[in-house]
């Protein structure tokens, strides 16, 4: 391997993208550890409970609200559906799906609710309450940025 590339690959390590990335897949990796009893993934617990607040339970909604695309997302309903804790359902227009979920989704919500603030108490409980807050926030704010930037 060149310098150029060795010198490259080491300016990266404090590049927004690669540590965002990283942080993303740890405190993932954190929560679906501690949901595991609960047998759904923690962007699995995400999904069902924001489909569960939504109005609009259209694919395209619950996509835009979970900031992944359509076939992502119907791949990972898919699975959910396949655990029985939702049932997507087509529209007339046959393209057009939505879902719903089952009582068996309502109540993996409910336990995982229980775990998730567990969860959450236990890493504020380690980075502190107000870190968490201003983390959230700067995450927040670089989200909304970069959609900005990207007409997203």
């Amino acid at each position: 391997m060149s310098d150029k590339i060795k010198q490259y690959a080491i300016s990266l390590e404090n590049d927004i993208f690669i540590n965002i990335r990283k942080v993303a897949r740890a405190i993932t990796n954190f929560y679906d550890k501690k949901l595991f009893m609960s047998e759904i993934s923690s962007t699995q617990f995400i999904a069902l409970l924001k489909i569960s607040c939504l109005e609009n339970k259209s694919l395209s909604n619950i996509a835009r609200n979970l900031s992944v695309d359509r076939t992502t997302l119907l791949r990972n309903l898919t699975l959910l559906q396949k655990k029985e804790l939702l049932k997507i359902k087509n529209l007339s227009d046959k393209r057009a799906k939505t879902c719903f979920l089952t009582e068996k989704g309502a109540e993996a919500i409910e336990k995982g609710i229980i775990i998730f603030e567990k969860s959450k108490k236990e890493v504020e409980d380690i980075l502190g309450v107000k870190k968490c807050e201003l983390l959230s926030n700067d995450l927040k704010f670089i989200e909304t940025t970069i959609k900005d930037l990207i007409n997203y």
